[in-house]
């Protein structure tokens, strides 16, 4: 290899046109891994210098013929007398590598390459060579997109994909362009904030979207799934900057309905067959507001567009009261003193009930209380399919995260997605968390390990509740769900108020429930039936001291009886 890499450099200086690049790619496209190829960092330092210095000619060469192409069929690929693409084949051979991605590490480099290949008069074998040069660049270091954004590369790619005609290359070639732009966006906050302000890349990927489903390409639909998952994060949830409210909210109107027909025909798509797509689609549902949930069921249209807006501008875009903050604390010298410190001024009292009456008023427009409709109802059972498909795996909270904000101001949806992921307990002598069923596992789940999907599971649960403790505690239990409960201010068990939850059988025996495990409660022996009047004192000292001790580490804080 070291010696046909030199043949090929020594052709490059002196005679591209006869460099033996050809040979070399057909022997070493299947080799993966360089590292006992026995090739010197020098030799292949060398050929990417020479390969970047015969790129710049033609560069140099495009630029020169542009005004004389314009003359010509304007879709016709320019013809370079250079072997371009088995040249940039080579360097993609090389930079699969970490050295030959480090010899690439330079803005002017990226310029060179992306300049050449995502040029309209290239031919579309240089534009995929290209792309595949960037993603293993970005792949083997993920430091390069700092060049990468300095050679204006992200600017280079959006606009070779917002091209016309970019729909019209082959598969592979849109497959690969799209899988680079979503490592950028993953990897880079600023390239993702520069992709949905500056080069408004929502609109267009919604568009390639929307072409790929209605030409059945779902492998193009679901990798543009992927990348509007990120753009949405940036642009669904944040102000439009320098816009009005009405022109934000017309913004977010049009862009989701432009999505929302796409995604509903990728979540009906078979589950067995398409995993990853209904997945994907779920993935951008995430980043969807709750006010959003009727231009996915389709209930907006042209007669209640305006409507519609108005609607959402006072939800979405009037600030959301916040809650006084307080911090506790106590002395242990001192056990009777109490300090609550406040930490932010909450919002007024009548703020408070302004907004909770708006919300009560969405919820009872027609728009969200209506009754569904059957194309409704099978969104709504294709998201809990996945939901069921995915609970043992971390990525349920995309499914998860989705049917929470369709249910937060959609009544009919929460009540048809709590009867098929929580249905009403009709055996107490088990507790809520032990079976094999959905809900089992799901309140299993909100004792999870992992922090994002228990509280994701927890909170998707609490509004299914419809945001009642009493209600959850019925169906999981306070054990399963104190953690939860206190992280949003809930301390205690509430009080059951006799009409805690509607869809739950009146005539079992609640009241001999025993409310920390949700199972009735076993009659038996207890612990200190046996022990003498001593052993309980012993007993109680012990756990006084262990309290003592962690009050007085920090660990926790909590007052101490005198």
């Amino acid at each position: 290899m070291e010696q046909k890499l030199c043949a090929c450099t020594a052709a490059l200086r002196h005679d591209p046109a006869s460099a033996p690049l050809k040979s070399f790619r057909e022997e070493y496209e299947g080799e993966r891994d360089l590292s006992g190829a026995g090739l010197q960092r020098m030799t292949k330092k060398g050929f990417l210098t020479t390969a970047l210095a015969v790129l710049a000619d033609a560069s140099d060469a495009l630029s020169n013929t542009e005004e004389e192409k314009e003359k010509q069929e304007p879709d016709s690929p320019l013809q370079i007398p250079l072997q371009i693409p088995d040249l940039l084949a080579c360097v993609r051979i090389l930079s699969r590598e970490m050295g030959g991605a480090e010899d690439l590490l330079s803005a002017a480099a990226f310029g060179l390459v992306l300049g050449v290949c995502l040029h309209p008069s290239s031919s579309v074998g240089v534009h995929h060579e290209g792309i595949k040069i960037l993603t293993n660049c970005i792949l083997q270091r993920p430091d390069s997109i700092a060049c990468f954004l300095q050679a204006q590369g992200l600017h280079k790619l959006a606009a070779f994909v917002q091209r016309h005609t970019f729909s019209q290359l082959p598969e592979e070639v849109q497959m690969h362009s799209l899988q680079a732009l979503y490592l950028i966006l993953a990897q880079s906050a600023p390239a993702t904030h520069i992709a949905v302000w500056d080069l408004k890349l929502i609109p267009t990927v919604t568009r390639l979207l929307n072409a790929a489903v209605e030409s059945g390409k779902i492998l193009i639909a679901t990798q543009c799934c992927r990348v509007l998952y990120l753009l949405g994060g940036c642009g669904w949830l944040q102000a439009f900057p320098d816009e009005s409210a009405a022109a934000r909210v017309a913004a977010l109107c049009w862009e989701f309905r432009m999505v929302a027909s796409s995604l509903r025909k990728l979540l009906l798509l078979p589950l067995s067959q398409h995993e990853q797509a209904v997945s994907a689609a779920a993935e951008v549902l995430v980043n969807m507001r709750p006010a959003f949930t009727p231009l996915l069921l389709s209930r907006v249209t042209e007669a209640n567009l305006g409507e519609y807006e108005q609607l959402i501008s006072k939800l979405e875009l009037q600030p959301k009261p916040k809650p006084q903050i307080t911090e506790k604390h106590w002395d242990p010298d001192q056990p009777g003193v109490e300090e609550v410190k406040i930490l932010s001024e909450g919002a007024s009292p009548e703020a408070q009930m302004q907004h909770q009456n708006l919300v009560r008023d969405t919820r009872h427009h027609p728009l969200f209380s209506a009754d569904l409709q059957p194309e409704e109802d099978c969104v709504l059972k294709a998201l809990v399919a996945l939901l069921e498909k995915l609970v043992d795996s971390n990525s349920i909270v995309a499914p998860a995260t989705a049917l929470t904000n369709i249910s937060l101001l959609c009544c009919p949806a929460r009540r048809r997605v709590k009867q098929m992921v929580l249905p009403a307990r009709r055996d107490l002598h088990a507790r809520p968390d032990q079976g094999d069923t959905l809900s089992a596992k799901l309140v299993r789940l909100m004792m999870s390990a992992n922090s994002a999907v228990s509280r994701q599971i927890s909170d998707f649960l609490f509004t299914l509740c419809d945001r009642s403790a009493a209600r959850l505690i019925r169906h999981t239990g306070y054990g399963c769900a104190a953690g939860f409960l206190t992280s949003i201010g809930i301390a205690g068990i509430p009080p059951d108020d006799n009409t805690a939850d509607s869809d739950q059988d009146s005539d079992l025996e609640w009241s001999k429930v025993d409310l920390v495990t949700g199972a009735l409660a076993k009659a038996g022996p207890k612990a200190t039936d046996n022990m003498t009047e001593e052993e309980k004192e012993a007993a109680a000292q012990e756990a006084y001291d262990l309290i003592q001790k962690l009050n007085a580490t920090g660990v926790i804080k909590c007052k101490l009886p005198d």
